[in-house]
């Protein structure tokens, strides 16, 4: 064969090959995922679980809300269901480097997180807290001024936090933000005198305000009256739409069921 035939050739079968590639790549972002958990018939999902009542260690299981959820999306697709514990900062990340095939995690709806993974439709909706001591006589976003305020490392409330402090109402305000690793550790915080308050999601903080007669739990507001709302969806690998359209009809079976509001109230 000649010089020009060696170039040719391998230029050929690369034309060949090429649409094929392609198709399988389209393929593997619309229902690859999907497809790779039925055939290792196993969902592996990410969570971290110091976030009660979604998700905690009880005899050295991780169950939860969240974990409830996990099993029916597992059951849904007749799989078995591996759960792996995580630092809650680094999930998403992780998630969308490929390692996993969901997450699960009391995760907020966020546009930031939307450019690295999807999400299924919204399976609660929450609002932000403060875990307080009993005594505390803090009732706003503006009473935080000069006082030393916790928030978990990559929580809802440490945005909402950050927000506040670097152009909202805590500008200028002299608060301490103080990085904690979950709401727990911050409950424990304020019972050592180290914080004045922690900003957390609602059921997490009723739960662990449940858990201590020196602490109390009030819904975060502003002085004009207004709350910080949000919303926790299942996160997916991006490009998996087959995936995120299973787990879609599951959370509206379970809605329509009840079982959602129902292990909210069993976790707690």
């Amino acid at each position: 064969m000649n010089i020009k035939g060696r170039f040719l050739l391998p230029l050929l079968i690369l034309s060949l090959l090429l649409p094929a590639i392609l198709l399988g790549g389209c393929q593997s972002g619309g229902s690859g995922k999907l497809a790779s958990i039925q055939s290792a018939k196993k969902l592996v999902v990410y969570t971290n679980a110091e976030f009660p009542p979604f998700e905690y260690i009880s005899s050295d299981a991780v169950v939860g809300v969240d974990m409830d959820i996990a099993k029916a999306i597992a059951d849904d697709l007749g799989v078995e269901l591996e759960i792996n514990d995580a630092p809650f900062d680094g999930i998403i990340t992780s998630l969308a480097s490929g390692r996993g095939d969901i997450a699960i995690s009391g995760f907020t709806i966020r546009e930031d997180r939307k450019e690295m993974v999807d999400f299924s439709k919204p399976y609660i909706n929450s609002v932000q807290y403060l875990i307080l001591p009993a005594d505390s006589d803090i009732r706003t976003m503006e009473d935080l001024g000069g006082k030393r305020v916790g928030a978990a490392l990559g929580y809802t409330g440490e945005f909402v936090l950050d927000d506040e402090i670097e152009e909202g109402a805590l500008t200028g305000a002299g608060v301490q933000k103080i990085t904690v690793n979950s709401a727990i550790d911050g409950a424990l915080d304020i019972l050592n005198d180290r914080l004045d308050a922690v900003v957390m999601d609602e059921f997490v903080a009723l739960k662990i305000a449940a858990d201590y007669d020196s602490l109390k739990a009030v819904k975060l507001v502003f002085e004009d009256g207004g709350d910080v709302a949000e919303e926790y969806g299942v996160a997916v690998p991006k490009g998996n739409q087959a995936l995120v359209d299973r787990i879609n009809k599951v959370i509206d079976t379970l809605n329509s069921d009840g079982k959602i509001a129902e292990w909210v109230i069993e976790h707690s």
